[in-house]
């Protein structure tokens, strides 16, 4: 079965899966042949069952980095117009 993998780096790749459960992946690496395990959830990616699911998930975090920027410059505005207030500029 195919599984999708996203990255930190916003990527998808493509893995033929051997087996899964709830917390983990199995797939054979390709220099060794050897069967590897991996979290299916971890700080640097994210495995889905669907491409569909991995494109949805790069899309949140993209959505939530804008949210965060925006939140900064507000912040940084509302800073900015206490020192106009305070300095009468």
């Amino acid at each position: 079965m195919k599984m999708y993998r996203t990255t930190y780096n916003l990527e998808i790749q493509e893995k033929e899966i051997e087996k899964t459960t709830e917390a983990n992946v199995f797939y054979k690496n390709v220099r060794t042949g050897k069967l590897e395990r991996e979290a299916k959830i971890a700080h640097y990616w994210q495995w889905h069952e669907t491409k569909e699911q991995a494109v949805l998930n790069l899309k949140e975090k993209c959505n939530a980095k804008i949210a965060l920027a925006k939140s900064q410059i507000e912040m940084a505005q509302t800073e900015l117009t206490k020192i106009f207030e305070k300095y009468h500029i």
